[in-house]
């Protein structure tokens, strides 16, 4: 979440990192513009415009000048955008620096701020090298004999190839981010979906296929599947709220119900139950959302064996958590397919 798309909002405890990061750099255009008002007027109004050249600063030109009051101005738009910041917290608020060893940037929040180095702190030392060292996935030779070693003081006699960090997904097929995009965005609305259907008359949940597409693609989904994807996302979720499995799962009569719940099991692992609920009989049910498209009852049943051992765990920690509460109750468990608009009870 950016700064500029918190404004308005608030939150019990905010986290800022990288306060002493620089802003964005002062990069020398092609050309600088600058608008000026001569008077209250409209007609009063003009705008100063200069090209870039090749002068030293020192020597000193129009668009030097029109550069100088540009970097005035975002300076104060980071005073802004700190202030934007700082007041989005309500109880608490955490100020998170890269390297108190060192002087911070001149344009940071955290010089703005105050701060200095720390000389009682040791310097980091430089830069840790964040590229992957793919000595035998990434050579042009096939069948290599053995994995070569990227010792740069060592000749190679095989081309070998350092790649960046974020090649790495380089190493998922298209068709797997593809899925997960759609997962992970069906997830969402399925939020969106929750909410609407609490209330009573439940309102009418009309998702924004644009939104939808932008969301799909900023999880990694190519751009002609992400069209597809929301067209499809839309139509399921603009007419789910009237299918029974849909009415049952996000009734508003159940009691204690939660989306995207987050437990934590007895080796501190983190478990996310995407729906939870007790019905006014007093069975928890736990629901989990798979975007799969089953053909027949064999491929759902094969579905709910792959996930019966991690549902399992859910269950037993829901369980846990119920009986904590003195309130212990049988437990169900469920795979809902939209896509089939299946939903499958698992055999514990």
């Amino acid at each position: 979440l950016t700064i500029h798309k918190a404004k308005g909002l608030e939150w019990d405890h905010v986290f800022l990192p990288g306060i002493d990061r620089k802003q964005r750099g002062d990069k020398r255009d092609l050309a600088q513009w600058q608008f000026t008002a001569a008077g209250d007027e409209e007609e009063g109004r003009s705008v100063l415009i200069a090209a870039r050249d090749s002068r030293k600063k020192l020597d000193g030109s129009v668009y030097d000048y029109v550069s100088q009051h540009t970097r005035a101005a975002r300076s104060a738009e980071v005073k802004r955008l700190l202030y934007v910041a700082v007041t989005r917290a309500k109880s608490t608020l955490t100020l998170i620096r890269c390297n108190a060893a060192q002087a911070p940037a001149v344009d940071s929040f955290s010089a703005l701020l105050g701060d200095v180095a720390d000389e009682s702190l040791a310097s980091a030392g430089p830069l840790p090298d964040r590229r992957l060292h793919l000595a035998k996935s990434l050579t042009r030779w096939v069948g290599l004999p053995r994995v070569l070693p990227l010792d740069e003081s060592v000749g190679l006699t095989a081309p070998a190839y350092l790649a960046f960090a974020a090649q790495a997904d380089l190493a998922v097929p298209q068709s797997q981010l593809n899925a997960r995009a759609e997962g992970v965005v069906g997830h969402l609305l399925f939020e969106g979906l929750a909410a609407a259907m609490k209330v009573a008359p439940p309102l009418a949940f009309l998702p924004n296929e644009m939104v939808v597409k932008k969301l799909l693609i900023g999880e990694g989904a190519e751009e002609i599947v992400a069209a597809s994807t929301a067209m499809r996302l839309v139509d399921y979720f603009k007419g789910a709220a009237q299918r029974d499995n849909v009415k049952f799962i996000f009734s508003a009569d159940h009691l204690e119900a939660a989306n995207e719940l987050t437990l934590i099991d007895k080796n501190g692992a983190e478990l996310r139950a995407d729906r939870t609920f007790i019905t006014v009989d007093g069975v928890r049910w736990l629901i989990d959302y798979k975007f799969s498209t089953p053909s027949d009852e064999f491929a759902v049943a094969n579905e709910a064996d792959r996930y019966r051992a991690q549902l399992l765990s859910y269950a037993q920690r829901l369980r846990e958590v119920d009986r904590s509460h003195g309130g212990e109750r049988p437990v169900r468990v469920a795979l809902y397919f939209p896509w089939v608009d299946v939903l499958h009870q698992i055999t514990l």
